[in-house]
This record gives structure tokens, sequence and C-alpha cells, in this order.
């Protein structure tokens, strides 16, 4: 038993023996791995540094690229800025260009009429004037008293005892330079006024045939007459309005009809002879600067009884103007007119 035992022992101790050799293998092994670990380590803080190098150069570059950015707001917001004074800079340069070239407009010289063309066309408005009434007022006068049974109110008289003297002694012709009077105060008051701007000769003109037709309307003269009130006297005298206006020249009328009473008398001198286109009432001729008339001691030869046509002047300044027209006046001699001899 004690040798069996032994023998096993010794067994034992020689399988122990041997397998030394296998520890030191097993340990040459381990120190063999130890060392391969080294430049994996090695390698690893390599790309650790590799990763911390790329990190700080993204996190320098972000940096980079936010200073960029905000560099380029500040920039985008200086130019918006900019553009938005530029806008408004031009849009004053703008309105200073218009008005320069207002100024321009009106400083340049407006069309000039010469003095003889407006005395012409204001000579002709009193002839068409009184070719209307040759050819309407007998045919106006009958027509309203077979209607109405009398004369229309052009020629009513009322209190003026000139008046009642004029249409009774002169029934024709006195109907006639009352119509003429009216005619040439509508004509000033409508057409020829200072606050009476003509823009438009259309419109004008129709706004003008209306408040005329208004004027008419107590009267109801025919249509026909009224158109051709129009055609022979309002045309021309708008015509005329407008070129005064767009003349480069100022005109005025003297008297205006306004200034001058229709029922008042004025005395009249043989001066006057000189300054007005002076009409007979008895005779209805027109008076020359030489006509055979005789004053009295004073140099006066009768009366003003009516004005039918206001004078016109070219204004040169306030205190100089020029006579183109002559103004036309209604008399009652004194005297006859003396033959000639």
């Amino acid at each position: 038993m004690d040798n069996q035992q032994s023998s096993l022992a010794s067994n034992e101790y020689q399988r122990r023996s041997a397998e030394p050799s296998e520890d030191i293998g097993g340990n040459e092994t381990s120190r063999s791995e130890g060392s391969d670990s080294k430049p994996k380590l090695h390698q690893s803080e390599i790309d650790m540094s590799t990763s911390r190098q790329d990190y700080d150069d993204l996190v320098e570059s972000h940096e980079a690229t936010v200073e960029e950015n905000q560099y380029l707001l500040a920039w985008v917001t200086q130019t918006r800025e900019e553009l938005e004074s530029t806008q408004q800079r031009n849009n004053e340069l703008e309105q200073e260009l218009q008005a320069c070239k207002d100024d321009l407009f009106k400083m340049q010289p407006r069309a000039r009429v010469s003095d003889s063309d407006i005395a012409q066309a204001y000579d002709n408005l009193h002839e068409q004037i009184s070719n209307w009434m040759e050819g309407e007022i007998a045919r106006f006068e009958a027509g309203f008293c077979r209607k109405n049974g009398h004369l229309p109110n052009f020629f009513h008289h009322g209190d003026s005892w000139v008046a009642k003297e004029i249409l009774s002694a002169y029934p024709t012709f006195g109907g006639e330079c009352f119509i003429r009077f009216v005619t040439q105060y509508l004509l000033q008051d409508m057409v020829f006024a200072d606050d009476i701007l003509l823009l438009g000769l259309d419109e004008a003109d129709t706004a003008l045939l209306r408040r005329i037709e208004r004027s008419l309307d107590k009267s109801k003269p025919p249509r026909e007459s009224r158109q051709k009130l129009f055609d022979q006297v309002i045309i021309p005298a708008v015509n005329l309005a407008n070129t005064m206006q767009t003349s480069a020249t100022k005109y005025k009328f003297v008297p205006t009809m306004k200034e001058v009473s229709p029922f008042k008398t004025y005395t009249l001198t043989q001066e006057d002879l000189l300054r007005s286109k002076v009409i007979d009432v008895t005779t209805a001729k027109t008076l020359k600067v030489d006509s055979p008339v005789e004053s009295n001691g004073k140099g006066e030869i009768g009366e003003q009884i009516l004005l039918l046509a206001p004078a016109l002047y070219r204004q040169d300044s306030e205190y100089s103007s020029l006579l183109l027209v002559k103004k036309v006046v209604l008399v009652k001699l004194d005297k006859p007119l003396c033959k000639r001899r």
C-alpha cells in the first residue's frame, strides 16, 4: 500500500515537473502578446491626437465661418440701408428734376401774338355780335311777342328814365343796343373774367353755352337762334379769350362792363372822340374824330348813355398800357350833327 502511494506520488511529481516548460512557454506567449499591444496603443494615441487636431481644425473653421457670416450679415445690413438711402435720394432727385423741368417750362417764352391780331379779333367779335343781332333780333322779338304779348325782359327798363327814354324814342335801335350791352356783359362775366381759365375749349364751350342758355331761358328764344349765338358770338369770344390767356402779353378791358351802370349817363367831351368809338343814338351813325359836332363852352358834346363794349389795352407794366381797341359807346348829342360844309 505504501509502495503504491509512493509510486503515485512519484508519477505526479514527474508530471508536474514536465508542466513548467509549458508554463514558461505560456509566459513567453503573454510577454509576446504584451509587446504586440504597445504599437497598438501608440497608434491609438496617434489616432486620438489626429482626431483632436481635426476637431480643433473644425472648431477653428467653424469659428472662422461664423465670423465671416457675421461680417457678411453686417455688410448686407449696411448695403440694404445704403440702398434704401439711395432710393430715397433718387426719389428726391426725381422730384427736384421734375421741379426743374416745370421751372424751365414756365421760363419758356409763350406764344407771342401781335397786337394787330388781338385787335383784329376783338373788332371781329364786335362785328359778329352786330351780325347776329341784325339776323336774329327782329325774328326773336316777333316770336316772343306772339307768344307772350310783350317784349322780352331784355327790354325791361325798370325805374330808369334813361332806359325808358331810349326804348320809347328808339324802340328798334335802342333794343338792339341793350341786347348788345347784355351780350358783352355776359361775355365779360363768363369768358373774359380773370378768374376763368379756358383749359379745354370743348368743355368750356359746352359749359358756357349751358350758362348762357340758362340766362336765356326766361325769354325762350328758338333753338336755332341759340345755336347761331353759339357759333357766331360765343365761339369767337372763347377763341379770343384763350389766345389772350396763352399769350406772353397781358391784356385788360377798360372799363369792365360791371364798372359802368347801364342806367346812368356820363358826360361826353370832344376829346372822348379820340379814345372812343361813338355811336349817335338818334341817327345810329358812328362818329369820327372830325365829325361836325358842336360842343358847349366846356367842350361837352353830349351824354354817354350806354357802354356797348369796353376798350382793350395791352398792359406793359403796372403804370404803362397801350390802347389797342377803343371802347364803343352809345351817346345822345346835345345838338344834332351839323352838315359838312
